[in-house]
């Protein structure tokens, strides 16, 4: 039996106290690497290794401001909702509820929130494309949660007995990513670490991939064109010039008037000052402004692929050609596809990763994240409760037309008219069709 066999049957009060490779720390001695991605160990394990895009993506966020504004706008937004609890009735979300459970998320470390929480995770997964954590005991009993760096986890994987594929059975955590010490690394099974990976990454479908990665050329591009306007204002905050001396001037002299020229002339603070020429010399302007260049149509395409591969509108983080033609009609438009396309399957993603840690309280229940006290969402919460208004007035109008009620209930869950039952009863009385009338009161009678 292999070594991750033995671990994965291993009573749960002896999987806790995993914390080294065991096996895999002489294994590791024996690595063979793979290009890039995979290691094999000596049983005939693999292990994805951690991705190593983490570090460059984290320059490309700290030194790029567009790619800073939609990570941060990304995690602001997903780190507003709040785990709850969600029922399941027949199949379909129902109620959400809280439970002491739940605490685990609200406060997963000291002076922790579940928006930390969030907002650590969705950052971790925009620069890496994974976000990990495990679960700590603190003395006392109380239990939190720690952050794994996305640089220092592998993910380890078994071959299927049918030999069609592998599966994901745990974790190799390196504490040190750059040394990878086979003795220092730690082992950590696949119920032990709640794993987020909202992008998959095509060449390993176990591991995720960042949002940023298709983006590395046009990331250089924007910082090559913001380079460019640099460079712009420090020479003079005029376009390139070519000065052309008289094959008789002296070499001293052309670089003595070269160096006046530049004293006098380069800089911001020199701009739009008179260039008086001597001696002969002959000023051509290769470039006339900025706009000839269209650094400024460069950097606007290249914010609007970077809002694009991150699923943000870019009216909804300020840039340019967003905001040539916003207005409320485009934003409102724009915010309900973010939501729609980017927010609730994030949110989804992440409740079901974070069941591994804080497992639902019985097999009817899931774990959710309830977005309605979101900002961003109080213009859904209007139309979701015009359609609820319309619903609960169709549902009066077949009670009325003779419909039980039971079936009228069930017909609002589905839309299936199939599922709709009739009483045989008409009228908003539900008298039976033929009914004898009823006999005149005493009134009538004495009239």
């Amino acid at each position: 039996m292999s070594l991750a066999r033995r671990l994965l049957n291993r009573p749960a009060e002896e999987q806790r106290s995993i914390s080294s490779l065991a096996d895999y720390v002489t294994a590791a001695t024996s690595l063979t690497y793979r290009p890039a991605i995979e290691q094999t160990l000596a049983d005939g394990h693999r292990a994805q290794m951690a991705a190593g895009d983490f570090a460059g993506n984290s320059a490309r966020y700290s030194g790029n401001g567009p790619i800073a504004s939609l990570v941060s706008f990304r995690a602001a937004t997903f780190a507003a909702g709040r785990f709850r609890w969600l029922r399941i009735r027949e199949g379909r979300p129902s109620e959400f509820y809280g439970t002491p459970a739940l605490r685990l998320l609200e406060r997963p470390w000291i002076g922790g929130t579940t928006q930390d929480l969030l907002s650590r995770m969705e950052t971790d997964a925009s620069l890496s494309g994974n976000a990990y954590l495990t679960t700590e005991q603190r003395s006392g009993g109380t239990v939190e949660l720690v952050r794994l760096s996305p640089d220092s986890v592998d993910v380890v994987l078994e071959e299927l007995p049918s030999g069609v594929g592998w599966r994901k059975i745990g974790f190799i955590f390196h504490p040190d990513p750059h040394g990878r010490d086979p003795r220092q690394a730690k082992f950590l099974l696949v119920n032990q670490v709640a794993h987020y990976m909202p992008m998959p990454d095509p060449h390993s479908p176990w591991r995720g991939m960042s949002w940023m990665t298709p983006l590395v050329r046009e990331v250089f591009a924007d910082d090559m064109t913001t380079r460019h306007v640099g460079r712009y204002f420090e020479n003079a905050a005029t376009p390139n010039a070519i000065a052309r001396y008289p094959e008789t001037m002296d070499v001293t002299k052309v670089r003595a008037y070269a160096a006046l020229f530049e004293e006098t002339l380069a800089g911001p603070a020199n701009a739009g000052k008179t260039a008086h020429l001597g001696g002969g010399v002959d000023l051509t302007i290769v470039g006339a402004n900025l706009r000839d260049t269209e650094a400024r149509l460069m950097r606007a395409a290249g914010e609007t692929r970077f809002a694009s591969a991150a699923g943000v509108p870019p009216v909804l983080v300020g840039f340019s050609e967003g905001s040539e033609s916003s207005s409320y009609a485009h934003y409102s438009a724009a915010r309900r596809r973010y939501v729609d396309a980017t927010l609730h399957p994030l949110w989804g993603n992440i409740a079901g990763s974070m069941e591994v840690v804080a497992p639902p309280p019985d097999s009817g229940t899931r774990l959710a994240i309830d977005g309605r006290d979101v900002p961003l969402l109080r213009e859904d919460s209007k139309d979701e409760a015009a359609i609820r208004q319309m619903t609960a007035g169709t549902m009066r109008t077949l009670i009325d037309t003779g419909y039980t009620p039971e079936s009228v209930a069930r017909f609002a869950q589905s839309g299936d008219f199939g599922l709709l039952v009739h009483t045989g009863l008409f009228s908003v009385q539900l008298q039976a069709p033929g009914a004898a009338a009823a006999p005149p009161s005493a009134v009538q009678e004495g009239e």
